[in-house]
């Protein structure tokens, strides 16, 4: 079909006939390409804000487990060495891990003597909808031409 792929050489302006290329940035779920190639105009992102803890406690053997609360959902994965994971996702960026555990009482109150099995850590997840991913001569491919939300894994694009 004519196509050849440029690994790690990231556009730096689009021509009539192709683009230019140098540098080493990349370019992703803020494409300077769909951008410069009119594409962006399209675009419904999605912003959501998570937290994730570890706790020395076994909750859950196998699978996972998704509640949906007030403002946020909570995952629960089983880990390793007798450890469960447990993640706090919003789309407020202010509500703290604690505030967002209170809308779980059942999960809460079983963690409620948990010792922690690592620092809390936090995350921004972007996920975006195109009306569509190609205009002329340019294709957008992988996360320029829609996103993947690093929680759930639902495909947006």
């Amino acid at each position: 079909m004519g196509v050849r792929l440029l690994w790690k050489s990231p556009a730096t302006a689009i021509l009539a006939d192709g683009f230019m290329q140098s540098g080493s940035s990349a370019d992703g779920v803020y494409s300077r390409v769909r951008a410069w190639s009119g594409l962006e105009a399209g675009v419904d992102r999605k912003m959501r804000f998570a937290q994730r803890r570890h706790y020395r406690a076994v909750l859950l053997r196998d699978g996972m487990e998704v509640d949906w609360g007030r403002k946020t959902q909570a995952y629960v994965t089983p880990l390793a060495h007798d450890e469960t994971c447990v993640v706090m996702i919003s789309r407020d960026p202010f509500i703290n891990f604690e505030e967002a555990l209170g809308e779980f009482p059942r999960l809460s109150s079983s963690l409620r003597n948990g010792e922690f099995g690592s620092v809390r850590r936090g995350a921004m997840t972007a996920t975006c909808r195109l009306e569509r991913a190609y205009r002329g001569n340019v294709v957008l491919v992988g996360d320029a031409s829609g996103s993947v939300d690093a929680i759930t894994a639902k495909v947006f694009g």
